[in-house]
């Protein structure tokens, strides 16, 4: 490697100045995509003319009179009235709340808008469909029909209408409804529907009877329609319990998952009180948190995040970093080379001067 002294001389002619090597060694700076955008939006702001001192040294009036007033149209209102004094005051004070109530208005006329609202008269009318459309919506609810017997019922409608303006195509969609609902009302009640459903198909007892003469037949469809509502109402009775008992389980679960939670959240606020490594830990205390949701029911949550985050090891601290070892060097005094002579002589020599 080649030292160079800043400080040294040029040691002949063709030296070159300093300050000129210095610009030459220096780098130009790299021109990027974004530097370029940037000069050019700088260059379309500039100033296209000179401003000269004659038109710097003016009045600021046109500034004042481009000045944007707030209140401008208030202003020129109450001096076509010709209000002075506290009449004015109290007029522009009008006026300002006016306007202050109009821009707190035009959210509410923006979203009138959106809904197709140009009038405000009209918001009667639409407040009372809303109501109607509400009721009707309760309505069917009431019913306890799902939205897809409701869409059912619609279409079935529909086609019978359509039946009876003269669309057969419409007629046969109704009858295939009418006679699958049909069906259906007939095993619940129980009822005979010839030639498509016989109840005692489903008594065999009660249809060897009639065979055998010891039943009418009307005595044994009245018996098969007992049985049948029996059979239909325990059922109805079976699935109100389940979803009933799913309902209630469900509610306890969620009571359960919201405590636990709370539990979690203030044994972390006790644990990073009281331990100094709850920030290094908390890592670990995430992890062991999810396991132990997925394994255990949720009022263990705490009890067993607890026992858990005593096990996790607090971090060990940092060694000290020490400085890089230097030469080494003896405690006591450097040892004397001993001197070298020319001649036995001049040793002799020096032995008597230093015993002297």
């Amino acid at each position: 490697m080649i030292a160079i002294d800043p400080n040294a001389a040029p040691t002949d002619a063709t030296a070159v100045d300093p300050a000129t090597v210095a610009a030459e060694a220096t780098p130009e700076p790299e021109i990027t995509e974004a530097d370029g955008m940037l000069a050019a939006i700088a260059a379309e702001e500039a100033p296209k003319e000179e401003v000269t001192a004659a038109e710097a040294a003016k009045p600021d009036e046109e500034a004042k009179t481009e000045a944007v007033d707030p209140d401008a149209e208030i202003t020129a209102e109450a001096e076509t009235y010709g209000l002075k004094g506290k009449a004015n005051e109290r007029f522009r004070e009008m006026a300002g709340e006016i306007k202050q109530q109009g821009q707190e208005l035009t959210p509410i006329r923006e979203a009138m808008a959106k809904a197709g609202i140009t009038d405000v008269a009209d918001l009667p009318r639409q407040f009372t469909l809303a109501q109607q459309g509400q009721e009707m919506v309760q309505l069917v609810m009431d019913t306890g029909a799902s939205p897809e017997q409701y869409g059912m019922t619609l279409e079935y409608m529909g086609a019978i209408n359509a039946a009876m303006g003269g669309d057969a195509a419409a007629g046969e969609r109704a009858w295939t409804m009418f006679m699958a609902e049909g069906v259906s009302l007939a095993k619940v009640l129980g009822k005979e529907m010839p030639g498509v459903h016989d109840p005692l198909s489903e008594h065999a007892d009660l249809q060897a009877d009639v065979e055998a003469g010891d039943l009418t037949r009307a005595r044994a469809l009245e018996l098969a329609s007992v049985r049948q509502r029996e059979a239909t109402r325990t059922a109805a009775d079976t699935h109100r319990n389940q979803v009933k008992t799913q309902t209630d389980a469900q509610a306890t679960q969620t009571a359960a998952e919201t405590k636990a939670r709370t539990d979690l959240n203030a044994l972390g606020e006790e644990l990073s009180a009281a331990d100094p490594h709850f920030q290094a830990k908390l890592p670990q205390l995430i992890e062991l948190r999810d396991l132990v949701r997925k394994a255990f029911p949720p009022e263990q949550w705490a009890t067993e995040l607890r026992a858990r985050y005593v096990r996790i090891p607090a971090p060990v601290a940092a060694a000290p970093k020490l400085p890089a070892p230097g030469p080494v060097r003896a405690n006591g005094p450097l040892p004397t080379m001993a001197p070298t002579f020319a001649t036995p002589l001049d040793a002799m020599m020096a032995g008597i001067e230093a015993a002297s």
